[in-house]
């Protein structure tokens, strides 16, 4: 628990340990707080008459000097101004102010833990360590409140009863021996008071051991708390570590079935890819042989229509060639004299011939 809250080495809490100790026992000098205060202000109003009769009833006077202090008139009590017993009356108990200090060797311990604002804050909200900024610090000398009062009591009691002396004494004799009697009184008052605030403050110790041991147990209920908290934190952790550690197999299973998925898809595409192309290499070599072929046919064919081009152009010109020697015998055959015959033979032939070179003509 003190390990969340800033004190994590051991010098720290070697050094809160011994704070601890060192505020418990400046705490026991201190006097009355202020709740304590307050409780004595709180009380009845048969405890303020009780009270307001605690002055005559404290002291052993004689009937004569009580009935002479009773028939003091208000008007002779007027109003004036504080003095300063009274200013400190009112200081220690009317304003509820004044509250006890703890040394500066404490606040230089408490500083020397480093506590950060918000565990220091934790502890003073939970009472565990004083107020750097307000329960720190030098406080003047000052008596404590009963002891203000009861100088208080006396000082104004005695110049009262003394005013109401009667002028004409005796003598300085008797006067003393009254006082004797009174300080002699007084004495005894002191000791049933001195008695009864060593009870009190033995009271008092005994409410401090048990609301130290209160604290304490508080305490320790407060880091069973912190250490359950931090046991609780420490499970969540673990579970959240888990959860992520299973998160990321999930995750990792996940990318690496896509991964597979997506290398079998990449490897079908690319067998794909090598047999359109083995297909496309297959239909460029058939086509490359397709055309050889048809272009050995087309040499082929052209080779041949040149050698019937060549017989039929023979053919031709021995048909011409025929057609001329027939065209000689024919007119060989006929007279000389018979101009027009010859000249029709003639006709004849040159037609054939013409017919005959334009088919030859026309076959190339």
């Amino acid at each position: 628990g003190l390990n969340s809250l800033g004190i994590d080495t051991s010098e720290k809490k070697e050094a809160f340990v011994h704070l601890n100790h060192q505020l418990y026992q400046e705490k026991q000098c201190f006097g009355l707080s202020v709740k304590e205060k307050e409780n004595i202000l709180q009380v009845s109003e048969e405890q303020k008459n009780h009270l307001l009769s605690f002055g005559l009833s404290k002291l052993d006077l004689t009937e004569e000097q009580q009935t002479e202090l009773t028939k003091l008139h208000p008007d002779r009590f007027p109003t004036f101004a504080f003095t300063e017993t009274q200013k400190n009356i009112l200081h220690s108990l009317a304003p509820l102010t004044r509250e006890e200090k703890y040394s500066q060797d404490s606040l230089d311990l408490l500083n020397s833990l480093a506590l950060k604002p918000k565990h220091l804050t934790f502890f003073t909200n939970e009472e565990v360590l004083p107020n750097p900024n307000l329960e720190f610090g030098e406080q003047e000398l000052q008596l404590t409140a009963e002891e203000v009062l009861n100088q208080g009591n006396l000082d104004y009691l005695r110049e009262q009863f003394a005013n109401s002396q009667p002028k004409n004494q005796p003598n300085e004799n008797k006067t003393a021996t009254r006082y004797d009697n009174l300080f002699a009184n007084l004495s005894k008052e002191d000791q049933e008071r001195e008695k009864k605030k060593q009870e009190r403050q033995a009271a008092k110790n005994k409410f401090e051991e048990a609301e130290r041991q209160r604290r304490e147990q508080k305490l320790l209920e407060k880091d069973k708390k912190l250490k359950e908290d931090e046991e609780k934190r420490q499970k969540e952790k673990e579970l959240a570590e888990l959860e992520e550690q299973k998160r990321r197999a999930a995750e990792e299973a996940r990318q690496k079935a896509l991964q597979e998925e997506q290398e079998r898809i990449f490897s079908t595409k690319m067998k794909n890819i090598e047999e359109a192309k083995k297909r496309a290499e297959e239909a460029l070599e058939n086509q490359k042989k397709a055309n050889e072929l048809a272009e050995k046919k087309k040499k082929d064919e052209i080779e041949k229509l040149q050698k019937e081009n060549e017989l039929e152009q023979e053919r031709l010109a021995n048909q011409a060639k025929l057609i001329e020697e027939e065209k000689q015998k024919k007119l060989a055959a006929i007279a000389l004299e018979d101009t027009e015959q010859r000249q029709r033979i003639e006709r004849e032939a040159n037609a054939e011939k013409a017919r005959i070179l334009q088919e030859a003509n026309d076959k190339k």
